[in-house]
């Protein structure tokens, strides 16, 4: 025996040993600091949308607040105006009684002196009708004063109404486009939990699991009191076939139904056929499920428009990163295969 070369390889084996375990802590530190980073940046989105939320709080209530000083300027305004309305009838009355009681002087001296001439009782009667020309006069200009301020106020009214309309608008298509962002960043969130989960290996795990039950509610539309069991990297030997075993990526059970999923990094057509050949044999591995309806699925980060036709084709889910993670890509409408 050459033990010099048997020492040589024992030596190289322990090297490639340790090498191996450095490379497996350097790994679990770089895990350790993506979760702290990602836990870091989930509490700012929290407290930035804590903060958007106190600032369109304080908004309203500001907006609230100039409102109703508005509200009381104008009742202010028109309360002068109705008591300017008033002072003038008022006047108006009082004038009126002045006439009223030059005329009843008039015809007490008209009855005391009887024998005044027709000419000044003529100079009279044109002053007289002078007088109500001008009362006439006045009360046209006062009425088109009035006519003239209600016009204003219905103007400023209808402005201000407008502005209102126009506030509302405006704070319906600022909050429509906060949403779109908000629905954006968390769909380029989900793509960078996918790639990463994809370079560690747990798309299962991190990405389709965490999904697959709300994904099930969506298409079979059963009822919310069912329970959802899912399991992940199952594997199974085949029930007739000694020696034969399989691994699964994610099974799930959700009342009578089965969905099975396999995920891919990089998809391609001809995985649609080989995820067809599992599931005629699936219920060998898993005879306890032979009762129940069979959906096959096949998960991925990003899903290729032909790849969702060829599926969907055949009866199989597509799922891919989308914004609640993980969605499903085929048509609206789609209904999966039962196998």
């Amino acid at each position: 025996m050459n033990i010099p070369l048997m020492d040589k390889r024992v030596r190289s084996l322990e090297e490639m040993m340790a090498d191996l375990i450095a490379t497996s802590e350097n790994t679990s530190r770089i895990v350790a600091q993506t979760s702290i980073e990602m836990a870091a940046f989930k509490e700012e989105m929290k407290e930035d949308r804590r903060s958007f939320k106190e600032e369109m709080q304080e908004d309203r209530r500001s907006f609230k607040e100039e409102m109703k000083e508005d509200r009381r300027s104008f009742k202010e305004e028109m309360s002068e105006f109705k008591d300017k309305v008033d002072r003038t009838i008022e006047e108006g009355r009082l004038d009126r009684r002045k006439s009223d009681e030059r005329m009843s002087k008039f015809q007490a001296e008209m009855s005391a002196a009887r024998g005044h001439s027709e000419n000044e009782m003529s100079k009279f009667q044109d002053e007289m009708q002078e007088d109500r020309k001008n009362s006439k006069e006045e009360m046209s200009k006062f009425q088109e004063e009035m006519e003239a301020n209600r016009r204003k106020s219905d103007e400023r009214m209808s402005k201000f109404q407008e502005d209102m309309h126009e506030d509302r608008r405006n704070s319906k298509e600022e909050m429509s486009k906060f949403q779109e962002d908000m629905r954006l960043d968390r769909r380029e969130l989900n793509k960078k939990l996918g790639e990463i989960a994809n370079k560690q290996g747990r798309m299962a795990e991190d990405l389709v699991a965490p999904s697959i039950c709300r994904i099930l509610l969506e298409i079979l539309g059963l009822p919310l009191s069912y329970e959802c069991n899912q399991s992940e990297r199952v594997r199974r030997r085949h029930s007739k076939i000694r020696g034969r075993r399989r691994e699964f990526d994610v099974v799930a059970e959700y009342g009578d139904y089965v969905l099975v999923v396999e995920t891919k990094s990089t998809p391609k057509p001809e995985n649609i056929p080989e995820l067809l050949a599992m599931t005629r044999e699936f219920r060998d591995y898993f005879p306890e499920y032979k009762d129940r309806k069979l959906i096959a699925g096949l998960a991925m980060l990003y899903a290729d428009k032909s790849l969702i036709r060829y599926a969907s084709s055949k009866g199989i889910l597509i799922l891919a990163v989308g914004d609640e993670l993980m969605d499903v890509m085929n048509e609206p409408g789609f209904k999966p295969t039962e196998f």
